[in-house]
């Protein structure tokens, strides 16, 4: 959360790329000169609707954990990060094409699921981890092609992109933080697992 709040104040009511945002939109551009329709189907990977079908997909996995607390995992993180970041983002103020920039959202939907998804594999039983972590594969080929995506069409720049991976991460391991605390049996209690 340091470095979302650092780039908050440094880009805050400001419109312009800072230099790294310049360094990495002009490599992209390169790398992707022309047809860039399969950027746009990536880019839109953290849109609602594929947010929330990830969302139950990870939640799955949790399941697959039988703890309530890998399910609860995904389903509290994801929108807990998201809410935050539509909270930061008018407090910032930073904008691309006339809209809300940092952090990106996109990012922090994505980020949080991904995180979320590997704290459940991580600890999911032997064949419940193999599934876990090929959704903790896919998701993190997902972001990559998503990240892409949002810079090389101009949606977002580099640096909201770092500052809502920053937020997804940060609110992912709060949420398993208190859910873990929540998790604790009792002394002497017997456990529901």
């Amino acid at each position: 959360m340091l470095v979302t709040a650092f780039l908050g104040v440094w880009y805050a009511d400001r419109d312009d790329p800072g230099r790294l945002d310049r360094a990495v939109l002009g490599r992209l551009v390169e790398w992707f000169p022309g047809h860039l329709g399969v950027l746009d189907v990536l880019a839109a990977f953290g849109s609602a609707g594929p947010a929330l079908a990830t969302t139950a997909v990870v939640a799955g996995v949790g399941y697959l954990d039988r703890r309530w607390t890998s399910v609860l995992l995904p389903a509290i993180a994801a929108p807990a990060a998201v809410s935050v970041t539509e909270l930061l983002k008018p407090v910032i103020g930073r904008t691309i094409n006339a809209y809300w920039a940092l952090p990106s959202g996109h990012t922090t939907a994505i980020v949080s699921l991904l995180v979320a998804a590997l704290l459940v594999a991580r600890r999911n039983r032997r064949r419940a981890r193999f599934v876990g972590m090929l959704v903790v594969v896919l998701l993190a080929f997902g972001l990559v092609g998503m990240v892409l995506g949002l810079v090389r069409l101009g949606l977002h720049y580099a640096t909201d992109i770092v500052a809502g991976g920053c937020v997804g991460t940060a609110a992912v391991l709060l949420v398993a933080r208190g859910l873990d605390a929540l998790d604790r049996p009792e002394p002497g209690a017997s456990s529901l697992r």
